[in-house]
């Protein structure tokens, strides 16, 4: 049984994976489900044996029995979505980017700190065993200290104007869709970072079609990483210290193998698969969290999401990219 009563505000396909997720770990369904069409929301409902359907968000808030929302619409309404799910009580799991931009993730965790309530991106990378087994290594000094990453995340879906990715008033692009991905594991190596600069080619509707980007920890770490819309790549990483390198082959934000190199020595092939299609390890963890009375999380703290954001906003502003609602 779930430790905590979930309701999921959206149905569109990452609400999809988590309801699966759920399902997949024999801990039953999430309680409560709201679209903005309650045709799709009972649809939704149906198909993965959520008892509650509800029309709208404030539908879902007012239910005294749900306890936690998994936020999983489009990157414009998270701000708004988020702040009131922590104005009605209600602990917080919010896909990435947990907002558009680090000034509105600042305001949201100081409304969690206000609530009392939990408050996390849903940065599921960290959450992999295999992606934590890494961490773990690099801690324990395995191969030496940091000093360069290099990711990608490219792929190439069909271009629609409209659509989530490319439009401006839905906050498209590559950088907040894909690019967080590669900046959250630079930032979770280096922590800080002292300075950024990229390259972009834009979109015909303005937004961030594709990028380069090269930054440097305040620790003199650099990382060079690379997303984009128009093109594919494996989405393989590598993580280089002063005695070896960790690499990732394929999928670094969601994987299940890894190697391990150091000079003169064989490689070390590790293999850690992950449960399901992965969000469950994610989820345990903010259940895990509110149990031991925390209002974030240790491993995806929310000032790892502000300095993350903080590369975005900055990078945006190099190429001069504003989405129309920031304008007001």
């Amino acid at each position: 049984m779930n430790t905590l009563k979930w309701g999921i505000a959206s149905t569109g396909e990452i609400a999809k994976n988590m309801a699966e997720a759920f399902a997949a770990d024999g801990r039953g369904a999430p309680l409560a489900v709201s679209s903005r069409s309650a045709d799709r929301a009972r649809q939704f409902a149906g198909k993965h044996g959520i008892q509650r359907a509800y029309p709208d968000l404030e539908a879902l808030l007012a239910d005294e029995d749900i306890d936690a929302v998994y936020i999983a619409g489009p990157h414009h309404t998270h701000f708004e979505y988020a702040r009131k799910a922590l104005s009605a009580g209600k602990h917080v799991l919010c896909e990435k980017p947990l907002t558009v931009n680090a000034a509105d993730s600042l305001r949201l965790a100081e409304l969690s700190g206000e609530t009392g309530r939990f408050l996390m991106e849903a940065m599921w990378t960290r959450f992999i065993p295999a992606m934590r087994r890494i961490m773990d290594l690099i801690e324990a000094g395995e191969i030496g200290t940091v000093k360069f990453v290099s990711a990608d995340f490219c792929v190439n879906p069909p271009y629609v104007p409209e659509g989530r990715l490319f439009s401006p008033s839905l906050a498209g692009g590559a950088l907040l869709d894909l690019g967080v991905y590669p900046v959250s594991l630079a930032q979770w190596l280096f922590r800080r970072f002292a300075s950024f600069s990229g390259q972009v080619r834009l979109a015909d509707t303005g937004v961030d079609m594709a990028a380069s980007v090269s930054l440097a920890g305040t620790d003199g770490q650099l990382a060079s990483l690379a997303f984009g819309l128009d093109g594919f790549k494996p989405r393989e990483a590598h993580i280089l210290g002063t005695n070896g390198e960790i690499f990732i082959p394929e999928l670094f934000f969601r994987p299940h193998r890894f190697l391990v190199r150091r000079e003169g020595v064989s490689d070390e092939e590790i293999e850690l698969p992950f449960e399901g299609n992965g969000y469950i390890h994610e989820i345990r963890h903010v259940e895990e969290c509110v149990a031991a009375g925390l209002n974030e999380s240790p491993v995806m703290p929310l000032a790892d999401t502000v300095e993350t954001l903080r590369i975005c906003d900055g990078l945006r502003h190099e190429w001069g990219i504003v989405y129309p609602f920031e304008e007001s």
